[in-house]
């Protein structure tokens, strides 16, 4: 009985941790656009182009400390990135960290130009 009873506690328990590491994730998102549509928050606004993951903008955004996250539907391709310091003030360094983020989180080098969607696409 005991044998049958310890696996199935084991996946009961592995369940609801996997439950609350979504429900934190979730919020955290949450939250994180609800910064970005603050009207006391500059956003930056980038459409990720095809071919690019956005998930691997975001990675990278993360790792210099942006709380960034992707636009609500239908706009799926497009990544938030609040700027508590302003976005004119934190622009270049986000386009900066866009540029030199992969493709892939697989970490395939990108070659694209980074607009902003606030910016004009002359040329690109």
């Amino acid at each position: 009985m005991s044998a049958v009873l310890v696996p199935v506690l084991v996946l009961v328990v592995l369940a609801l941790v996997a439950m609350a590491a979504v429900r934190v994730l979730r919020r955290r998102d949450e939250a994180v656009k609800a910064e970005a549509f603050s009207p006391n928050t500059d956003t930056l606004r980038y459409h990720v182009p095809e071919g690019q993951d956005p998930a691997a903008v975001i990675a990278a955004l993360e790792v210099e400390g942006y709380r960034a996250t992707l636009a609500p539907a239908p706009s799926i391709d497009d990544v938030l990135i609040p700027c508590r310091a302003g976005a004119e003030r934190e622009r270049a360094h986000v386009r900066a960290v866009i540029a030199h983020s992969a493709l892939n989180m697989e970490g395939d080098p990108g070659d694209h130009p980074v607009v902003f969607i606030d910016e004009p696409r002359e040329g690109i």
